[in-house]
C-alpha cells in the first residue's frame, strides 16, 4: 500500500495498521484462500489459460470469474472441506451480504441514484464500520460499472447452471464432472457455457 495512504483517502498510520491486522488474525484467511486461490481464481483462471483456442484465452468474462471464486466460498463449506465450524456459514452468508450491498450501489452509482458520498454510507451502514475502507471501495466502484455486481450475479448464475445439469443427468450427475465441464470453457459468460452443457 502507497505510504501516502492515497488508496484510502486518509493516513494510513499505525493504528489503521493494526486494525486490519488483528482482523485478519481474528477471522483467519480461509475465504480469501478458496476466493483468490483453490478451488478461487488461481485455480480457475489456470485451466483457463490452458484453453486450445487463443481467442477463448483472451476471454475474461467478471461474472464466470468473481462468480466462480464466490461459487466456491459457499462450495467448500457446503462439501465438508473445512473441519466443523472453523470457516461456520455466517462468515460465508457476510461476503454474500457484502456482494449483494455491492450490486444496489453500482447500481445506483450509474444511474446517478446514489452519489459517492451517499454510496459508502450506505455500505458502512449496511455492512460494517470501516469508512476508510468503503470509500477505497466505492471510488473503485465509480471506475469499473457492473464489477462489482458480477460477483453475486455470477454465482447465482453458476448455482442455476448447477441445478438444471444436475436435473438433466440425474443419477449420472457428478459435482466434479459438472466442475470439469464448466472449467473447461474458460472465462466465458455463464450462459454461453450452458448452452453446451445443456444441449440435447
Amino acid at each position: 500500500m502507497p505510504s501516502d495512504g492515497r488508496w484510502y483517502g486518509d493516513t494510513f498510520d499505525s493504528a489503521l495498521a493494526r486494525n486490519y491486522y488483528n482482523r485478519g488474525r481474528r477471522h483467519g484467511y480461509r475465504g480469501g484462500i478458496v476466493h483468490e486461490g483453490l478451488p478461487g481464481h488461481h485455480f480457475q483462471i489456470s485451466v483457463a489459460n490452458h484453453h486450445p483456442s487463443f481467442i477463448r484465452r483472451l476471454q475474461f468474462n467478471t461474472c464466470l470469474i468473481e462468480g466462480w471464486a464466490l461459487y466456491c466460498e459457499q462450495m467448500v463449506v457446503e462439501r465438508g472441506l473445512y473441519p466443523p465450524d472453523s470457516f461456520p456459514d455466517l462468515r460465508w452468508l457476510g461476503g454474500v451480504w457484502f456482494r449483494a450491498a455491492r450490486i444496489i450501489v453500482d447500481a445506483k452509482l450509474h444511474t446517478g441514484k446514489m452519489s459517492y458520498d451517499d454510496a459508502w454510507k450506505f455500505m458502512v451502514e449496511k455492512c460494517w464500520p470501516d469508512t476508510a475502507f468503503f470509500k477505497a471501495e466505492v471510488r473503485r466502484y465509480c471506475l469499473s460499472p457492473s464489477q462489482p455486481m458480477s460477483y453475486l450475479v455470477g454465482k447465482t448464475q453458476l448455482l442455476a447452471l448447477r441445478d438444471e445439469y444436475r436435473e438433466r443427468m440425474g443419477d449420472r450427475f457428478s459435482l466434479r464432472d459438472f466442475h470439469d465441464r464448466l472449467l473447461a470453457e474458460g472465462s466465458i459468460p455463464v450462459s454461453l457455457i450452458r448452452r453446451k452443457l445443456l444441449a440435447k
